[in-house]
Order: C-alpha cells, then structure tokens, then sequence
C-alpha cells in the first residue's frame, strides 16, 4: 500500500501545509497502454479486482491462480497542481508503504530507489517541482523477480547452495505476502 503526502513550509510546525496526494491515481502493468483507476492506500490485488481484471481472490482457490500477479511490475501515476503560494522553503514528498521495490520519479526525475517496505521516506522535492501540473510516477517492480536476482547473485558471490525462505531472506517485506 502507499500514503503520500506533500509538506510544505518553513522550519516552525505551525507553518507546515500537509497536502495528501491519495485522490487521482492511475495504474498499469508495465508494457500494456491501458490506464485503470487505483485506490492508495491500496493494493495491486485490490485495484485489479476493483477494475474487474481479475476474480475475487477470496473466493473458492482463486487466489492459487492469481499467483501470477506476485511475478507482475507496475506503473502508478498521478498528476496533480502546484502553485507558488503552495511551496514553501522546504517542500518533501512522504512515502509510507511503498511495497519494497520501487523508482520513484517526480516530473521525470529519478528521486528515490526504495527497497524496503517497512520504512517511511522523506525526500526533499523543492527543486524538481514546479508551478502547475506535476507527475509523480512509481514504478514497482516484482518482489519475487528481484529477490530471485539477489538470491543468485549473492549465491554466487558466496558459494552457497541455498537459503530457507528463498524470497524473504533477501527482501524487507512482510513475509505473509509470499506464497
């Protein structure tokens, strides 16, 4: 799931404007063209079902044939306006709950690597916004690919055989999420 929220104002708290940016996002698969409405906080699973791409997954042993999704990358998207009375001398984007591997970029510009879901990022944003439209853009890449990459590489490097929990041992996300 992700929260998002845009502060903005000087260094005193009273002065702090608080925008949540939770309304208006779109998703894809990456390389499809379609656009869908999602929902954050949210989840993929959530925001397929809500789009009718995909059966209940809590229905009958749905859920064993939608395990193709866990191997799936996406794109979120958002557009939302900025005004100059809006930004103040320190402006950050807040992420919570960015689900593990993920490139956020904001108006084009690569502005985080996240690689952990358990953790709060706050990234200074002042001089990658600008007055008007903004694009925020998150690109989450497949947990299971990604730990897959990790696992050998780091198999190689070490001349191990293997590890229990082949995914979870190489990823900082909640362990219920697999399988």
């Amino acid at each position: 799931s992700l929260f998002l929220f845009l502060i903005s104002g000087s260094s005193t708290s009273q002065d702090k404007v608080i925008q949540e940016l939770n309304d208006g996002w779109k998703f894809r698969r990456l390389g499809d063209t379609a656009w869908y409405s999602a929902k954050v906080p949210g989840t993929l699973h959530t925001d397929m079902l809500a789009n009718e791409m995909i059966p209940d997954p809590f229905l009958y042993d749905n859920a064993n044939s939608l395990r193709w999704i866990e191997n799936e990358s996406t794109e979120y998207m958002i557009e939302f306006i900025m005004t100059h009375s809006m930004t103040g001398k320190y402006t950050e984007l807040v992420f919570e709950g960015l689900d593990t591997y993920a490139d956020v970029f904001l108006n084009g510009k690569n502005i985080l690597n996240a690689d952990n879901m358990f953790r709060r990022y706050r990234i200074p944003v002042n001089k990658y916004l600008r007055n008007g439209i903004n694009k925020i853009q998150i690109f989450f890449y497949s947990p299971v690919k990604v730990s897959d990459s990790l696992q050998a590489m780091y198999y190689e490097e070490n001349d191990i055989k293997g590890l229990p929990g082949k995914y979870n041992a190489f990823t900082r996300k909640a362990a219920y999420q697999y399988g």
